[in-house]
């Protein structure tokens, strides 16, 4: 029997190039990303914080304005009522003209207030719904 005998033979080259030596470059620009990420994520906790204080006051700012304006409603009715009373005793000799006037200034004054009053709530209601986002068309009924 004769053996047939073949010679194989392959060769594979593989190159690997791996720096011994790094210039620290790239660690350089790893850390420079970690520190602006913290730097950003500071900026959003600082801005997040700054939003919810600014919704805050104007809540507060606006919750007060609506209580200013339901005292000022009682200021006008005690003024109405101090009025009509000076009116009464000007009819009837106790009171003189001058009191009527200072009477009716009163009144008209608490009603400048009031008016006022509501003048404010309605800043601090927009103020109120700039700071939440909601200060939109569609949101004051302009669509």
């Amino acid at each position: 029997t004769q053996t047939d005998t073949k010679d194989w033979s392959r060769s594979v080259t593989l190159t690997l190039s791996v720096p011994i030596f790094t210039t620290g470059a790239e660690y350089s620009r790893i850390r420079g990303a970690r520190v602006e990420i913290s730097k950003k994520q500071r900026e959003l906790e600082t801005a997040r914080r700054k939003a919810i204080k600014n919704a805050i006051q104007a809540w507060s700012d606006y919750t007060g304005a609506i209580a200013k304006i339901a005292a000022h409603h009682r200021e006008i009715e005690a003024a109405e009522v101090a009025f009509n009373s000076v009116t009464l005793e000007v009819q009837i000799g106790k009171r003189t003209l001058l009191d009527l006037m200072n009477s009716e200034k009163e009144l008209l004054q608490a009603r400048v207030n009031r008016i006022n009053a509501e003048r404010d709530a309605m800043k601090a209601r927009f103020s109120l719904l700039e700071v939440t986002g909601n200060l939109t068309p569609a949101a004051l009924g302009l669509e």
